[in-house]
């Protein structure tokens, strides 16, 4: 079950990540148990064979001649239980792995994409920055041969400021 409450966690991390406006709704305390107590049923019903095919059974150890009671595998289950392993595993161990992996593995590049976009958005208003000064300075240099009248005094104190012609 504990695996189970970190797949959970995971989602919900993951879901706060990547769709943060819909956490709130997506992940209510109601939505939170309702799906807790469906893994839990589920779980159960995975496991409630065990009331049908593990029995009290006697059997002599090895190198004994004394039989003893134990709880084993009823005889007729015993094909069922080399099979059952592997669904425990499943259930227990790997679909978890790979959910909390893959959904961890989603954060980490949500968050990497997030800050590549924050460093390229820094950068392109840097840029931008350099640009708009560049353009209030054509303007101005513009409206300034507008108003004189001189057609190439825009262009001759563009020249003097960024060196062109020197």
């Amino acid at each position: 079950m504990s695996s189970w409450t970190l797949i959970l966690l995971t989602s919900e991390r993951l879901i706060s990540v990547w769709i943060p406006f819909k956490c709130k709704e997506l992940c209510s305390r109601r939505r939170i148990i309702l799906t807790w107590t469906a893994i839990t049923v589920l779980l159960f019903g995975a496991n409630v064979h065990f009331f049908v095919t593990v029995d009290l059974l006697l059997h002599t150890p090895q190198g004994s001649d004394v039989e003893q009671l134990g709880c084993d595998v009823h005889y007729q289950f015993r094909k069922f239980f080399g099979l059952w392993y592997w669904i425990d595993a499943l259930l227990a161990d790997f679909i978890p792995f790979l959910v909390v992996l893959a959904g961890n593995c989603a954060i980490v590049a949500k968050i990497v994409m997030a800050h590549r976009q924050r460093t390229e958005h820094v950068r392109t208003s840097a840029s931008d920055v350099r640009k708009v000064s560049r353009c209030v300075y054509l303007f101005y240099a513009s409206s300034r041969g507008f108003v004189s009248g001189n057609k190439y005094s825009a262009w001759s104190r563009r020249e003097q400021c960024y060196g062109w012609l020197c």
